[in-house]
């Protein structure tokens, strides 16, 4: 799996909002998806609490 375009915005001091793209399979099989996840901080550890994958359409899987 190939990962670009991150990024992350601190919401507010323990919650984070992840945005990136992801591309799974190769040449003539790639399945490009906008991946979103809200990260936590509970204590000393980060826990995941919400996530989603949205299918992106070939041209704007263009150019991973």
């Amino acid at each position: 799996m190939v990962i670009d375009t991150f990024d992350a915005t601190p919401l507010s001091h323990t919650v984070v909002l992840v945005t990136y793209r992801s591309v799974r399979g190769g040449p003539g099989d790639r399945a490009p998806a906008w991946r979103t996840s809200v990260w936590v901080r509970r204590g000393d550890r980060w826990r995941l609490r919400y996530h989603q994958g949205t299918p992106a359409t070939a041209r704007e899987a263009t150019g991973v």
